[in-house]
């Protein structure tokens, strides 16, 4: 059989190559290779065949890439109502499609849906997999389970998000040594759900205190956790610079001093294993740390040692520029710190659209010699309407925020493949 003149290896082809334009920006041309594709290996293959439903993911993964959502979302709704009716309501496909679709609506921003979706999907995949061993179970519903974590987090819902990853951590840790990788990633997870309490936490709305020291405890762990695997260095790189935002945030200076002498310890070995970026990360942790505590001689060191580690021509090394100013005015060096305001004027120049805020802030701070307040308004939010926020952005961004745009996923152990980047991570607030 084949469909105008192409058997499935013929379309299943040239479903790569629409990827490919896809990879290269060319999202408009690809879509009706995969429109023809997805029409042709349907109709030879049928809805519910697995090489069917792996082309089906990889055109929705382009058109939530590019916010082409409603084309995306109708062919998933056929997709499941296809799997309902052609196979039982036990077959794991059915649920897994489900699935498909609330990743789809997170991506949209309709959670509570998705929330529903997955919360359903989990039920039919449980029912489905009754007779399976712990084993089976869990790598079953695991996916869908960081769904509704992820999800529930997304709505503010962190009492819900604690009860998933609680589950999930206690369900992973059952399995043994083999799972202990898996369990680690999954107290990550909880991590996440922690700061994000903290970060929302308003005493004149709620007398319950986020939990610290299970924060503290699980933060402990993970930095502590011996590892060479890549992914798990970066989080333990976050884990750190959460510890150290902890102490600050609930006053415990000793044991921030202590934590950053441990830091310190760490990176004046050859620490062969840490990388160029994993070490700009910790020498910013060092620099928020010493900066709380007034120590100045520090915060020039390690501010410096973050510059030393970037391109001059980037947005981290704005960044720096822009706190060693303020840092020096801050202690009253005003004279090193307008030198340094002056370098992070031209470079601004250099690297932001002409209408970001930034440069009449700078301005601002130069001609009237304000120059804390004006570099503070620098962390702040900047309007909707700033030609500087990158296109697409649905929230307005600092310059702060912006740079750690550029810093990589702070949300790793989720899995996801029908969504964008609606990551939660760490605050990179002070």
């Amino acid at each position: 059989m084949d469909w105008n003149g192409r058997d499935v290896d013929d379309l299943l082809s040239d479903v790569k190559e629409a990827s490919k334009q896809v990879d290269s920006g060319e999202y408009l041309s690809a879509k009706p290779i995969f429109m023809d594709c997805l029409d042709g290996l349907e109709t030879l293959l049928g809805p519910t065949h697995v090489q069917f439903v792996s082309a089906l993911d990889t055109y929705v993964r382009a058109a939530v890439s590019h916010k082409d959502f409603d084309e995306a979302a109708a062919r998933l709704h056929k997709s499941f109502d296809d799997h309902k009716e052609k196979l039982d309501p036990n077959d794991k496909k059915v649920w897994r499609c489900l699935v498909r679709l609330g990743k789809l609506y997170r991506a949209r921003r309709l959670t509570s849906p998705a929330l529903h979706m997955f919360r359903r999907a989990r039920q039919g995949l449980l029912m489905a997999s009754s007779n399976d061993d712990l084993e089976d179970v869990y790598n079953c519903v695991a996916e869908v389970s960081l769904d509704i974590l992820n999800t529930a987090l997304a709505q503010g819902d962190v009492d819900e998000a604690e009860k998933e990853a609680l589950a999930l951590i206690k369900q992973a840790e059952e399995l043994g040594e083999a799972y202990q990788m898996e369990a680690l990633l999954r107290k990550y997870n909880l991590i996440l759900v922690y700061d994000q309490a903290i970060r929302q936490w308003n005493p004149s709305f709620s007398r319950e205190r986020p939990k610290v020291n299970h924060f503290e405890k699980l933060l402990s762990e993970m930095i502590h956790f011996k590892t060479t695997d890549p992914d798990t260095v970066r989080l333990q790189v976050r884990s750190w610079d959460m510890l150290c935002r902890l102490y600050i945030f609930t006053y415990q200076g000793s044991k921030l001093e202590q934590l950053l002498s441990t830091l310190e310890n760490m990176l004046s070995g050859s620490s062969p294993g840490i990388t160029k970026e994993d070490r700009y990360m910790y020498s910013k942790t060092l620099f928020y740390g010493f900066e709380y505590l007034m120590q100045y001689d520090k915060v020039k060191l390690w501010l410096l040692r973050m510059q030393e580690g970037v391109e001059r021509q980037s947005l981290e090394n704005l960044f720096v520029m822009c706190h060693l100013a303020h840092s020096n005015f801050h202690f009253g060096k005003t004279d090193e710190g307008a030198s340094y305001l002056k370098e992070a004027q031209a470079l601004g120049k250099e690297l932001l659209p002409a209408g970001h805020c930034f440069h009449s802030a700078v301005t601002h701070a130069i001609l009237n010699n304000e120059f804390v307040d004006a570099l503070d308004h620098l962390n702040r939010k900047v309007c909707l309407d700033c030609p500087g926020n990158r296109a697409g952005n649905e929230s307005p961004v600092s310059i702060d925020e912006e740079l750690t745009m550029t810093e990589g996923d702070q949300r790793m152990g989720s899995v996801g493949s029908v969504e964008d980047s609606e990551s939660e991570g760490p605050s990179n607030k002070g």
